[in-house]
This record gives C-alpha cells, sequence and structure tokens, in this order.
C-alpha cells in the first residue's frame, strides 16, 4: 500500500464504526458528558498518516460546531494508546500495540502484508468505536488519564 492507500483503508475502516463529522477525515462520538474525536492526521517522519484521539469534556469545550482533536483536553496518537492488537500480530515480532500500529501506519514497511493492515484498521474502528462507551463519564475520563492511557500524550492541566 502507498501513502495514499493507507489514508483511504484506515478511512473506510472508520467510516464503518462510526459516523464522518465534516469533509475532514474526522469522526466523533458523543456521551452527555464527553465528546470524542477521531482525526486521520499527519503523521510523522517515518509515517504519513496516524490516526489521533481527543476526549473532551462537553461543558468545558471553547468551540462551537464539530471540534477537532486539538480541541479535546486529552489528546493521543492511537498507536501510543496501551492498547490490544489483533489477532494477524499475535506471534509477530510486532506482538505489542505501539509497534505493531506504528509499523501499519507506515506505507514503506514491506512485512505488512495487505489483508493484515486492512483487518488491522478495522481493529482500530472497533477499538475507538467501543472506547467512547467504555469512557463515557468524566470520572471514567479521569480515571484513564490517572491510569495511563494518556501517559504518552498531552492533558490539559485544568482536565476537571
Amino acid at each position: 500500500m502507498d501513502a495514499h492507500e493507507i489514508r483511504s483503508q484506515s478511512a473506510l475502516a472508520m467510516g464503518q464504526a462510526l459516523a464522518r463529522q465534516g469533509r475532514r477525515a474526522r469522526w466523533c462520538a458523543e456521551s452527555d458528558e464527553l465528546v470524542w474525536v477521531f482525526e486521520l492526521d499527519r503523521g510523522r517522519a517515518w509515517s504519513p498518516w496516524t490516526m489521533m484521539v481527543g476526549g473532551a469534556v462537553r461543558e468545558r469545550l471553547e468551540v462551537e460546531g464539530i471540534p477537532t482533536v486539538a480541541d479535546c483536553h486529552a489528546q493521543i496518537e492511537y498507536a501510543l494508546m496501551p492498547s490490544g492488537i489483533p489477532d494477524a500480530a499475535i506471534g509477530t515480532r510486532f506482538n505489542d500495540h505501539r509497534s505493531f500500529f506504528t509499523m501499519v501506519f507506515d506505507h514503506k514497511h514491506d512485512l505488512v502484508p495487505d489483508d493484515v493492515r486492512r483487518e488491522a484498521f478495522a481493529y482500530m474502528a472497533a477499538d475507538l468505536q467501543e472506547l467512547p462507551v467504555r469512557l463515557a463519564t468524566l470520572h471514567a475520563l479521569r480515571e484513564a488519564v490517572t491510569g495511563g492511557t494518556f501517559s504518552s500524550g498531552f492533558v490539559d492541566r485544568r482536565l476537571p
């Protein structure tokens, strides 16, 4: 897969799991207390794309309309979250979440067959679809922050 196909395949998987918001590759999920934003964004030097995850306290959002991950009180790259891996990664040398998803988003990485990449994007979409259910309250978000879910990301010091 080239960089364009990485973007297309990950966006396709996300679109099957969550409702797209606006013209950008952005998806949102909401609860009474929180707004979760997922954006396909420019990655790092070795990877042209990454999935950004943001959680915002609804009553503290300072924007009208659809927020971006940058507007959120907790932000992290999906690859940096402490989460599981799809079955295709079990038993491989990339058998942890961080190394596996860093590799999956790297279009130059030839150790990932296209079918494994598609399975990985479907796994990511299902995982992110479930995240707002698991973390639907401010209390749950606070516990995730103190429990280390966002330790490799950004947490606004004013998070209530």
